[in-house]
């Protein structure tokens, strides 16, 4: 804006003073005020002056104020409109008798249709062009409004269809009435402003180019991804975690792609010669590049990926939704009006992307308010780190396996992504470092930001590479990074070391991904203690140990007198011989005797059987027994044997131990740790107080439920053959039931049967599914991570208490605590290292 009054009079004593000197400093002042409102502060509506329908034929305008582009300020009180009335610009606005005065001239230049240089075209001939308006008028003030000319008539829909709210601000240039009779010639002007609420057509105001803020005509909504497993599904197995991933990646990268390109085209003029600025026009390409050519169990970190995009994204959107700035206003876009809206809508319910935005002026900062160089170098940097997310994703395999497992510092919540650690999977990461925070660039202190590979470009800072040792108060929120690929009893433990290192205040646990029902926990591949029942245990096999120890004495000390009582030596060695397997099979703990329980059994049955058959050929010989007292100390040696009743104990011990480890093995499996603690989320790590939850998948840990014997399993095979037949010749599904039935009623045993007619449906119609689904588990490795999620809270309890040796017996336990009542060392999956 440049000003037209550029001195102003310095009176003098008995100087001679014209209208010329009073009016410069008059029109000085009055300059000088409009020009420090749009050059300091702005222009456009400031707060307040927004539409409200009650009704279909009611206009509300709230109290506002506001700024036009020539600095006259427009404060307006609220009201509410039901009437109008038909009327016109008035002339002593629109044709001033200004005379010689160029400072105002200066100012109707705007609203005349006499205007010739190039610059101030784009409004000629607007408020000339109005003709016949519409002025919206109070209920309050029809009695003054009855007196007018002009007739006044209640608002319809008609009336308010297609018309924008203005309020015009006349500056009328009036005569003075100051004469006392009727031979005075009067003289002297004064000027009088008036604020009108006018309707104008829409298509009227299009025809006008009004240099309205062109951020109207762009809208961009900030966008919002589907969280994890929502609406709630059953996930039981390692391929139905990652398979929900997908589904997430496929039902989101179409719009992510879709709102990009938005960007891409909206800022294309101004920024299309950054580096690779076209990949902004097709996310679509390289997100599915990318899904398609990645490992199953690193589905999780692509979604992630898509979700910094999105983020990258919204930022750029809070950023374009910012009011506009200019440093230097132009002060013929909105001269005597501003633009309240279209009386559609109220301006609260006015959609996001509506066209309508457009009839509404924006409030332009300048000045003291505009930051415009610093807020263009933010968004161009904000462009530059989406297209580097975009095109340099990578989960450098191999430095992370170098690196290991990392836990580092963030924030979660409400923060945007720039106050965030920077994610691992990201080449060029010191490129990435000077885009990832526009703020903190700009302060120079971008190398202060954390990362997996902050050492990249900051390595000689510990509080940046080993942030774990210093403070960590700021942060809500920890990244884990490393572990996915790693076996989980590796992750466990190292992820254990971390957090007791550091004493980080959250908890870590893994569980199976797999199908247990129907299928039985391998007890062999336990390590560990059974609690009390290792007591129990201990007890018992004590107490046999001790019997058949001496049994073993008492017989190699009377081994020449004992061999008369048996058939043949050979017989007799035998019999030592299992007597002294069954004591060598006593194992130090329940554990490793329940791996060789079947073994030992049968050892006992043989001692058992072997010891009865003695004492009742013994016992029938008594009478003719030419020593029957030795007979006798035999037989209640073998009575010893018999009558230890040691075989049950066991028996209920392992059948004790076999339902505590299915039940565990249970609890640590995803299906049911889910049923029990809901509100879990993924978000690469842990917040804290939270419960780390890490999914491998281990099918080996279960066998299948042996329901049917050998020759079962060869007969409902035979009827497969059957069934197969049946599909071929055209048979009806439900004759294939009936063929079912009877087969299986007369071929299995009852309650064999009925189990197999339950399941006709499956074992008919979807075995080719469940083949299917059966060959994808098989493709997932075993005991690998597969994903993670958190829980906000600590857990886990479900009222048992056992401890799980996931490694060799050597080592320390990882403790499996499952007793709600307390939550120390020994809490669940909980490592002593």
């Amino acid at each position: 804006m440049t000003l037209l009054n550029t001195k102003y009079p310095i009176f003098e004593a008995d100087q001679v003073l014209s209208q010329k000197h009073l009016n410069g400093l008059v029109s000085y002042l009055e300059e000088q005020d409009r020009a420090s409102r749009i050059h300091l502060l702005g222009m456009g509506i400031v707060c307040g002056l927004e539409l409200q329908k009650p009704n279909a034929t009611t206009i509300n305008i709230s109290c506002g104020t506001g700024i036009t582009s020539l600095g006259f300020l427009i404060p307006f009180e609220a009201g509410s409109y039901t009437y109008y009335k038909k009327t016109t610009i008035s002339d002593n606005f629109l044709a001033p008798d200004f005379g010689n005065e160029n400072y105002l001239k200066e100012i109707y230049k705007y609203r005349s249709s006499e205007i010739l240089d190039e610059e101030t075209a784009i409004t000629e001939g607007f408020y000339h062009s109005l003709g016949e308006i519409e002025e919206l008028i109070k209920e309050t003030d029809l009695k003054k409004e009855n007196n007018s000319v002009k007739k006044v008539e209640k608002l319809t829909t008609a009336i308010l269809k297609d018309k924008i709210v203005m309020l015009l601000l006349e500056v009328n240039l009036m005569n003075e009435k100051n004469c006392v009779t009727t031979d005075c010639k009067e003289s002297g002007k004064h000027i009088e402003f008036k604020i009108r609420p006018l309707l104008i057509k829409q298509s009227f105001i299009k025809k006008f180019p009004l240099g309205l803020n062109e951020c109207v005509n762009y809208h961009f909504d900030t966008l919002v991804l589907p969280r994890y497993n929502t609406p709630k599904t059953n996930l039981v197995t390692g391929a139905q975690v990652l398979s929900l991933f997908d589904e997430l990646i496929d039902s989101s990268k179409n719009n992510i792609s879709k709102v990009i390109k938005k960007v891409y085209e909206r800022y294309y003029n101004s920024f299309s010669s950054l580096s690779k600025y076209g990949r902004l026009g097709n996310v679509l390409t390289r997100i599915e590049l990318i899904q398609q050519n990645i490992n199953n169990f690193h589905k999780q970190y692509v979604w992630d990926w898509m979700a910094d995009i999105v983020a990258t994204y919204n930022e750029i959107v809070t950023f374009h939704t910012c009011h506009p700035e200019v440093c230097c206003p132009n002060k013929q876009k909105f001269p005597f009006h501003l633009l309240l809206g279209s009386t559609e809508f109220s301006t609260k319910e006015l959609p996001l992307d509506s066209n309508l935005h457009y009839f509404r002026t924006t409030f332009i900062k300048t000045g003291i308010l505009a930051q415009t160089d610093n807020n263009k170098i933010e968004l161009q940097i904000l462009l530059e780190k989406l297209i580097h997310q975009i095109d340099y994703f990578s989960l450098r395999e191999n430095e992370v396996e170098k690196k290991g497992i990392k836990i580092t510092p963030s924030l979660l919540g409400s923060q945007q992504l720039s106050e965030r650690a920077i994610p691992f999977y990201y080449n060029e990461i010191k490129d990435l470092n000077n885009k990832w925070s526009p703020k903190l660039t700009f302060k120079n202190k971008q190398h202060n930001i954390l990362s997996y590979h902050s050492e990249e470009y900051n390595p000689d800072n510990d509080a940046i590479n080993i942030p774990l040792k210093f403070d960590i108060e700021s942060y809500n929120f920890f990244r884990i990074e490393g572990h996915v690929g790693q076996e989980y009893t590796y992750a466990l433990k190292t992820l254990e070391a971390i957090k007791n290192s550091y004493r980080l205040p959250f908890k870590v646990i893994a569980l199976n991904a797999t199908e247990y029902e129907n299928k039985r926990l391998d007890i062999s591949i336990f390590k560990g203690d059974f609690g009390d029942m290792e007591l129990d245990y201990d007890l018992v096999s004590r107490d046999w140990e001790n019997v058949i120890g001496k049994l073993i004495d008492w017989f190699e000390d009377n081994y020449n007198a004992i061999t008369p009582y048996f058939s043949n030596t050979t017989i007799l060695n035998i019999f030592i011989r299992d007597l002294k397997k069954g004591r060598n099979l006593m194992k130090e703990s329940l554990v490793e005797f329940i791996k060789i329980y079947y073994t030992f059994i049968n050892t006992y049955e043989k001692i058992e059987g072997k010891a009865e058959e003695q004492r009742e050929a013994i016992f029938k010989n008594l009478p003719n027994d030419k020593n029957p007292t030795f007979a006798e100390d035999l037989i209640d040696h073998l009575d010893a044997i018999v009558l230890v009743c040691q075989k049950g104990e066991f028996r209920a011990l392992f059948q004790a131990a076999q339902e505590k480890w299915t039940t565990i093995g249970e609890d640590i499996t995803l299906k049911k740790f889910i049923e029990k603690h809901p509100g879990m989320e993924h978000k690469a790590g842990v917040s804290k107080g939270g419960t780390f939850i890490m999914i491998y998948q281990d099918a080996t840990a279960y066998k299948s439920k042996d329901i049917f014997t050998k020759d079962e399993k060869k007969k409902i095979v035979k009827y497969k053959g059957i069934v197969n037949v049946s599909k071929t010749t055209g048979t009806h599904l439900a004759n294939f039931k009936k063929m079912f039935s009877s087969y299986a009623s007369t071929q299995l045993p009852k309650e064999k049967a009925t189990h197999l007619e339950k399941y006709i449906d499956t074992f008919i119609q979807k075995q080719p599914e469940l083949e299917a689904i059966e060959t994808t588990i098989e493709t997932i490795p075993n005991q690998i991570i597969l994903a993670d999620f958190f829980l906000p809270y600590i857990c886990c309890s479900n009222g048992n208490n056992i401890n799980l040796i996931l490694e060799n017996a050597n080592t320390e336990p990882i403790v499996a605590d499952f007793d709600g009542d307390d939550f120390d060392k020994n809490d669940f999956f909980t490592n002593k290292l």
